[in-house]
């Protein structure tokens, strides 16, 4: 397969578009080595958009905003917010990372809105 067409499928299913066919969960032993575990494709992904869903809640409020707020910092519609927290859809590049950062340090957000 070429590199471009690998990575649009990538691309695809970091976004959610297609869901992937195998999964496989690798497991520590306890022992110094590892276990692999097949997960259901579908049940991984509906895991995967769940998780992201809250995750973009949680960061949003603990930045103290409204949807219409948050959604300005992101520079994205009220209407893709509002899909991403009633997970139809799944955030994907920078608006991915401000939100995973806005999850774990809300003050570095703010103050590098108010810089």
């Amino acid at each position: 397969m070429n590199p471009t067409k690998l990575r649009l499928k990538k691309e695809r299913l970091l976004r959610g578009r297609v869901t992937p066919a195998r999964v496989t969960e690798v497991l520590s032993d306890g022992r110094g080595g590892f276990v692999r575990r097949e997960l259901d494709p579908a049940a991984w992904r509906r895991d995967q958009a769940a998780d992201y869903a809250e995750r973009v809640k949680q960061a949003r409020r603990k930045l103290g905003m409204t949807q219409d707020t948050f959604a300005a910092l992101l520079g994205v519609p009220r209407g893709t917010l509002r899909n991403w927290e009633q997970n139809h859809r799944e955030p994907s590049g920078a608006a991915k990372v401000l939100i995973t950062v806005a999850g774990h340090n809300p003050q570095a957000v703010l103050d590098a809105i108010n810089a």
